[in-house]
């Protein structure tokens, strides 16, 4: 039997990370593992090579840390794991709700496979995504 795909959501607000992690146990298949920081984030990702990466722009540098809406730190997380010869293919998904012209250039320009609008998106039809993209992604 293969073991269950796993989801690295990587947010800070904890109401939305309690959200997921109700929802994914009982409505997917997947195994969510969760980090609220860059930091810890990144560390999830090395060690765990999860199926897919599902990253928040606007999160903490460390635990705990301070956020600021002006800066991006999802994206200084997103360029770490592109340069780690480990990492660096893993599938990741920008989950954010800030859509500008200039944000989505950058996430294509380092990679990220979606840009994903958290309010477009029901946890319901996030798995129904992460379904498509995973099985898409296997045949590749």
């Amino acid at each position: 039997m293969s073991e269950q795909p796993t989801v690295l959501l990587i947010e800070d607000e904890k109401v939305l990370v309690d959200m997921y992690r109700q929802v994914f146990e009982r409505y997917s298949k997947y195994n969510l593992l969760t980090a609220n920081d860059k930091t810890a984030g990144r560390d999830l990702a090395i060690k765990h090579l999860p199926d897919v990466v599902l990253l928040d722009l606007i999160i903490p540098e460390e635990a705990n840390g301070d956020v600021s809406y002006q800066d991006r730190v999802g994206f200084d997380l997103l360029e770490e794991i592109r340069q780690h010869p480990k990492a660096a293919k893993l599938l990741v998904f920008i989950f954010s709700n800030i859509d500008t012209h200039e944000d989505r250039m950058r996430s294509d320009q380092l990679g990220a496979a979606e840009y994903l609008l958290k309010a477009e998106y029901s946890p319901e039809r996030l798995i129904k995504k992460l379904n498509t993209a995973l099985k898409k992604n296997s045949r590749s």
